[in-house]
């Protein structure tokens, strides 16, 4: 297997699973993957999605749980601050990470990013 194919691999195991995740009221989530040259693999997570569309994912339920530790509020989960010119919305924390815990999505267009805490408390005032 080469980059280029386990690429393509991934746009299609997405495409697929949006099938499931109407199906059975889950977000889809695949994770980093790895190859060589005979195989690949990608982490992926399932988690529900509730009555208003919010998902239960790992970080958001560890947002709600550890968010007082890290100087934030629970109810702070799902508020949208500005960084760089753009607007994210928080959507989790990752407690293993101690530079950037706070996980965020940019709204534009839905990418993935961690932030310090700092910087999110300051963008929420």
């Amino acid at each position: 297997m080469d980059r280029a194919k386990v690429k393509m691999l991934r746009v299609a195991l997405e495409n697929a699973l949006k099938t499931v995740e109407e199906n059975f009221n889950v977000k889809v989530n695949i994770g980093n993957g790895s190859y060589n040259d005979s195989n690949c693999s990608f982490k992926t997570e399932f988690a529900d999605v509730s009555a208003n569309g919010e998902v239960k994912s790992k970080e958001a339920e560890d947002f709600k749980l550890y968010a007082t530790q890290f100087g934030l509020e629970p109810d702070d989960f799902g508020k949208t601050f500005t960084s760089n010119g753009s607007e994210f919305k928080i959507t989790g924390l990752s407690t293993r990470k101690r530079k950037y815990p706070v996980l965020g999505t940019r709204v534009e267009d839905g990418r993935k990013f961690k932030f310090a805490v700092d910087m999110v408390k300051y963008a929420l005032k």
